[in-house]
């Protein structure tokens, strides 16, 4: 992830850069200073965006799990009433380690 991350970061803001060059009708590396300043950004935002990919799914399993444990109860309780007698024929016993 790191590595790929970086590299595409690298060639988009190098890219960016040689392209504004290039819209303004100058020499791709007019001031190649700029294009390695770019390449460098784009590989900090690559990579940050990376890093926050991960960090996002983390969070959203940990809000999930949180939300699920939350309503655990509420729910079995609902699903009791409804299921009845059946309600063992569908959740199994390592299900209900938390209810009563």
């Amino acid at each position: 992830m790191g590595l790929a991350a970086t590299s595409c970061g690298m060639i988009y803001g190098s890219l960016i850069i040689v392209g504004s060059n290039t819209l303004r009708r100058m020499p791709y590396f007019y001031r190649p200073w700029e294009v390695v300043l770019g390449a460098g950004a784009g590989a900090m935002l690559f990579n940050g965006l990376a890093r926050y990919e991960v960090w996002a799914g983390d969070r959203l399993n940990q809000v999930l799990n949180e939300r699920f444990l939350e309503n655990k109860d509420k729910l079995d309780v609902k699903y009791r009433s409804i299921l009845g007698e059946h309600y063992d024929n569908f959740f199994s016993s390592a299900d209900k380690s938390g209810s009563a």
